[in-house]
């Protein structure tokens, strides 16, 4: 029977990274079962082959819901199962994962994020939701962008945090004509580059010059996850990394409800930390601990 349905032409590439077999049990009778995947159901398109074409030993086709994508670990592995066997394909690990962060580097990380929480305090004493963002570069920490996120006030849906201070670095570069230093192919995407708002690149002299992305090869730090619309956003504004203090699992673009930055299709990826180090989040309760420098940043993973 596997063999028939691999060459019976009902599978495609999109279901590679799942296994051909489920065993299991007959919800009513209690006995052993064994599923065996055919290929993709689509809502509008009929079962693509006669259903007295079917081998006899094989039940009426059915549908469910699979997974759509391999296990990346051995939690997902024992989590998946439970939909449908899927591929081990461990997610090899991107060159800013072996980046050794130095204490200057961290300090200057923890400056940051402690920055960002008193802005969001003050942000919820004002009336607004607590929310702030910090855009700024290792290479030129002077050069900041801070905003909060002004929903309430304004009574505008969009006022998001990681919204304002994109229009803040980009008023910014209008005003002062810059083009930020790009990123070349010899740099490796995981050090800190010099600032996109830094005043070290050439003025706009002509219409010829090809104009920047916002935040080339800048780092965003916020209090909270960024949702959807903000995480696409940044791929569009092609931020090198963000490092966020409160998870949001239901409404996070940064692995919270999904991954937008690691999404198929997807022209730019950036880099997502989850600050676990000392310091209160943006609601004054929870602590982050850790137990080491090199602890204190820890990248924050897909599932």
């Amino acid at each position: 029977m596997i063999k028939w349905a691999e060459n019976s032409g009902l599978n495609d590439d999109s279901l590679e990274h799942l296994r051909s077999v489920r065993k299991g049990s007959d919800k009513i009778t209690g006995a052993p079962s064994i599923s065996i995947l055919l290929g993709p159901s689509y809502p509008d398109r009929p079962f693509p082959i006669p259903l007295e074409s079917l081998p006899q030993e094989l039940s009426k086709p059915y549908k469910t819901l699979v997974p759509s994508y391999p296990s990346r670990s051995p939690a997902q592995i024992r989590a998946k199962n439970l939909v449908w066997p899927c591929l081990y394909q461990p997610r090899r690990p991107s060159a800013s994962e072996s980046y050794d962060w130095s204490e200057i580097e961290i300090d200057w990380i923890a400056n940051c994020i402690e920055r960002v929480l008193k802005d969001s305090q003050r942000s919820r004493d004002a009336g607004d939701l607590g929310i702030s963002s910090l855009v700024s570069s290792f290479d030129h920490p002077d050069i900041e962008f801070v905003a909060c996120d002004t929903r309430r006030t304004t009574h505008h849906p969009l006022r998001h945090s990681v919204m304002n201070v994109i229009r803040q670095v980009a008023d910014f570069q209008v005003e002062q004509s810059i083009v930020p230093t790009p990123l070349t192919s010899g740099d490796s995407p995981s050090r800190f580059m010099a600032a996109g708002a830094a005043p070290v690149s050439e003025p706009l002299s002509s219409a010829t010059t090809p104009l920047p992305y916002l935040l080339t090869n800048m780092t965003l730090f916020t209090s909270h996850e960024p949702c959807i619309m903000c995480s696409m956003a940044l791929v569009h504004s092609r931020l090198a990394r963000v490092f966020f203090v409160r998870d949001m699992p239901l409404t996070g673009g940064c692995g919270g409800v999904v991954g937008v930055s690691g999404g198929a299709g997807v022209n730019h990826r950036y880099d997502i930390y989850q600050w676990l180090g000392d310091g209160k989040n943006a609601e004054g309760g929870e602590k982050y601990n850790h137990t080491g420098a090199q602890d204190t940043v820890e990248e924050y993973i897909d599932a």
